[in-house]
């Protein structure tokens, strides 16, 4: 086991609201515009000899593994000689800087963040930004990256690499203020009205679980 300071994790585990601006990720209101402008992402991707819907993405555990398998890492303690892939679906994203994004990755019910620095990134500084910007609530993207925890003590994978693996054309309704926290497939809150929105939990209408969009294969 590794321990590095986490001297990039300056926005308090990415607990920060989405921010605006040239770092920010700010989502149109309106629905239709919204989805026009993902169709006009796609075809920029596309344009540019990027399939935004790859048919075959490795990994190598699932997001509730993943949390168990490392839960017993300390504040601080990352395992740099660790390698780990997890696929889900981006339900949250928080913009520190043009070199730092937070996740909030879904699967089956179970959260882990991700954290993606440029400092740690196997992506070029200068696409940084560009892989990352593209990127929405919504998303289903596949993350290749190593165990650990941020100073604060959130369970994290560490992204060295992300990929987008199932745009999500429509916007997503907005999370009611409040707090929650799915653990092994159960939701807790923290407010009275918090509506806690969480793919892979039984009380939604609708659970968003990897389906029929891209072919998950776990590598054993």
């Amino acid at each position: 086991m590794e321990q590095e300071g986490d001297n990039m994790d300056i926005a308090g585990d990415g607990i920060l609201p989405q921010q605006h601006g040239p770092a920010g990720d700010g989502e149109e209101t309106d629905p239709t515009q919204y989805y026009e402008n993902r169709l006009k992402m796609l075809d920029s991707l596309r344009s540019a000899g990027v399939e935004p819907y790859p048919h075959k993405f490795d990994i190598a555990i699932s997001i509730a593994d993943y949390v168990a398998k490392y839960n017993s890492l300390g504040a601080g303690e990352h395992l740099l000689t660790v390698t780990e892939s997890l696929a889900g679906r981006v339900m949250s994203k928080r913009v520190s800087s043009s070199k730092l994004f937070f996740y909030d990755l879904y699967g089956d019910g179970v959260k882990v963040q991700v954290m993606a620095g440029a400092s740690y990134s196997e992506v070029a500084e200068t696409e940084f930004y560009k892989c990352h910007s593209v990127v929405k609530r919504g998303d289903i993207v596949g993350i290749i990256g190593y165990p650990g925890r941020s100073s604060r003590g959130e369970l994290s994978i560490f992204a060295r690499n992300l990929i987008l693996l199932s745009p999500c054309l429509h916007m997503l309704p907005n999370q009611r203020t409040g707090r929650c926290t799915a653990v092994a497939g159960k939701t807790t809150r923290a407010k009275a009205d918090a509506d806690c929105w969480v793919p892979g939990i039984g009380r939604n209408t609708e659970a968003y679980v990897l389906k029929d969009q891209v072919s998950v294969t776990m590598t054993p």
